[in-house]
C-alpha cells in the first residue's frame, strides 16, 4: 500500500478526535463546538477514503472475487 504511513496517521487522528468528542460531551461543552469537531472528523475520513481509492486494485478485487 503506497500510503499505507498516511492512511495510519490519518485513522490515528480519527481516534483522537473521537475521545476528543466524548470528552467534550462529558464536560458539557457547545453542540457547536461538538458539530465542527464532528465535521472535522468527516473530513479526515473523507481524506482516507480517498487515500484508499487512489490505491491500485489487487488482481482479486480487479476481478470482483474476495
Amino acid at each position: 500500500m503506497r500510503y499505507r504511513e498516511l492512511t495510519t496517521r490519518k485513522l490515528e487522528h480519527v481516534e483522537g478526535q473521537l475521545k476528543a468528542l466524548k470528552f467534550m460531551v462529558n464536560r458539557g461543552e457547545p453542540i457547536q463546538e461538538f458539530i465542527n469537531k464532528l465535521n472535522y472528523t468527516e473530513e479526515i475520513i473523507s481524506d482516507v477514503k480517498s487515500l484508499i481509492q487512489q490505491e491500485p486494485l489487487s488482481p482479486e478485487e480487479g476481478y470482483g472475487l474476495q
